[in-house]
């Protein structure tokens, strides 16, 4: 299985940019496995923090780079000061097949994003549960299907567009009033 991120706007390299140490010469590193992404960033938190701090949200916001932060903000990379591990977890609820770890490592910070263990079962068991509700109840949009299921709605945005790449479901009708439907 592929890992797969889609966190909508949310990016999470640009808090590894925004907080970089430009003192230290290694460069952030983005690694993508099948099952795992892992972001690291040289350098200490700055300002005193400690990751016990960042999983609060109670922590001051502390500019290490404000040139940098500002030109992220002013381009909309970012929305506002210090909210980036808010809004981190807070995306991450849409994804509950996905664990988030942060440590310090190897003179720097490391997140990895992984899919937790024996989760592509879960996933596989989902898109089935979604393509028998389909079937049980055709012609619905994703929000009704949302609440049959009690499933977020990015993770049924995911698991339709799994389905329809498969050519098991389409969609019918016009966009506000359309539904999906078995092919």
């Amino acid at each position: 299985m592929y890992f797969e991120c889609y966190f909508g706007r949310t990016c999470f390299w640009s808090n590894a940019v925004v907080h970089l140490d430009y003192r230290n010469s290694s460069d952030i590193q983005i690694k993508i496995f099948d099952d795992k992404l892992t972001i690291f960033n040289p350098g200490t938190l700055y300002g005193g923090l400690t990751i016990e701090d960042l999983l609060t949200d109670t922590y001051p916001s502390q500019l290490r780079n404000k040139l940098t932060v500002e030109a992220f903000y002013l381009t909309r990379n970012i929305e506002k000061y210090g909210s980036g591990m808010l809004r981190i977890r807070k995306e991450l609820q849409a994804y509950p097949e996905l664990s988030f770890e942060i440590e310090e490592a190897g003179g720097g910070i490391r997140v990895t994003f992984s899919l937790r263990e024996g989760i592509s079962e879960g996933v596989s068991e989902g898109v089935n549960s979604l393509y028998r509700c389909i079937q049980q109840n055709p012609g619905l949009r994703l929000p009704e299907y949302s609440t049959m299921l009690n499933i977020p709605l990015k993770t049924l945005e995911r698991w339709v567009k799994k389905l329809r790449q498969e050519q098991k479901i389409i969609f019918k009708g016009s966009p506000k009033q359309g539904g999906y439907y078995n092919t």
